[in-house]
């Protein structure tokens, strides 16, 4: 009788929480809640694991749809804007490296400054063409990875490297949300909205974790080590910069020779390729959407990008002056996002890089 009784509890206690269990997936379906399409983002569409190591995952072609805050299409080649290939050559071709700043996130295509500046090339004589080969989460070595695997068949003239402070470490999280998505699109069990509501808490904390391991300095060293050079000791210069770099992120990152090196790496790679195929490269750093002339708080991590594309043997041009002279509040997509430029910033790349393209044309 006692056994009898204590199975009712449990079958009721069963029953219970199924019930609320049952209540609690019907409200959040009817309100709309979906955290692993939100999770996506647009990546399990737009994005996939790359067999290339080195680039870790890339564009999907022929992928279109909402992603990243705008409307996406990515051309049958693997990269956004108009589909162009290989052949035939145009008399002069730039190819854009970058990340979600060049990319265009939360811009339509056309206000990015990669379109913006084949519109101004198209107005001069000559045959110029602009390809944005730009993904968001790349860092510098993806970037030359990615020339090395897929942009040398293109033959450029002009290599444009968009440099985000954020490259130095690992940023994105964009290959560990493939595998979650990977691992979940295959489990009926996913399919539950009350499941995903518990796994989105968990996943926020698990994705902060996750870049936090990534960027430990121990952990770094080891997953990178072959791809670190050296900063030796005798670098007063350079050592001097990295000792003055501020403590607002992520200049803190800075001061880490090993990510310093890897940087060193990437561009050392680039100055190998440019030297074997003949084609130029010009550093484009990108500032913090904030401060001001006597208040901006990342010049010295400014300095080290400079100090690491002259001694590679590149021209790099800053925009942190002309984006004080057009003010940083003006260039804001929003006032939490002091990353992305908007498409007034993006003209302003756009306008600037069209002289540098020209001249550079015409020395050719």
């Amino acid at each position: 009788m006692r056994i009898t009784k204590l199975l009712s509890i449990a079958a009721l206690v069963v029953a219970s929480f199924a019930a609320c269990v049952l209540v609690f997936e019907i409200a959040l379906r009817l309100a709309g809640f979906d955290p692993l399409l939100r999770l996506s983002e647009g990546r399990e569409r737009m994005l996939r694991p790359s067999p290339h190591p080195l680039v870790r995952y890339e564009l999907v072609p022929g992928a279109s749809g909402s992603a990243w805050g705008t409307r996406v299409a990515i051309n049958d080649h693997g990269f956004r804007g108009p589909d162009v290939p290989p052949t035939p050559r145009p008399d002069y071709r730039v190819l854009v490296l970058g990340d979600s700043i060049a990319f265009g996130n939360f811009l339509g295509v056309r206000k990015t400054f990669s379109y913006q500046l084949q519109q101004l090339l198209d107005a001069d004589p000559g045959d110029f063409q602009v390809l944005n080969f730009a993904v968001g989460g790349y860092d510098t070595l993806q970037e030359v990875a990615v020339v090395s695997a897929r942009g040398l068949e293109y033959q450029p003239d002009l290599v444009i490297v968009t440099y985000c402070l954020n490259d130095i470490g690992v940023i994105s999280t964009n290959l560990a949300l493939l595998e979650q998505l990977e691992l979940r699109r295959g489990n009926p069990l996913f399919r539950l909205r009350s499941l995903q509501f518990v796994m989105d808490r968990i996943d926020r904390f698990r994705l902060r974790d996750w870049v936090d391991h990534k960027n430990d300095l121990d952990v770094f060293r080891r997953e990178y080590a072959e791809q670190i050079d050296r900063v030796d000791d005798d670098e007063e210069a350079l050592l001097a910069l990295m000792d003055g770099v501020s403590g607002q992120f992520p200049s803190p990152w800075y001061r880490s020779s090993a990510r310093v090196g890897r940087l060193r790496f990437a561009l050392g790679w680039l100055a190998d390729l440019s030297e074997r195929e003949g084609f130029s490269v010009l550093v484009t750093i990108i500032p913090r959407l904030e401060g001001d002339a006597s208040s901006y708080p990342h010049t010295a991590a400014h300095r080290i990008v400079q100090h690491e594309a002259r001694r590679a043997g590149f021209e790099v041009i800053d925009f942190t002056e002309p984006f004080m002279k057009a003010g940083m509040e003006n260039l804001v997509l929003g006032p939490i996002d002091r990353v992305h430029p908007n498409g007034a910033g993006h003209r302003l790349i756009a306008a600037t890089l069209a002289r540098e393209v020209r001249a550079r044309a015409r020395r050719r």
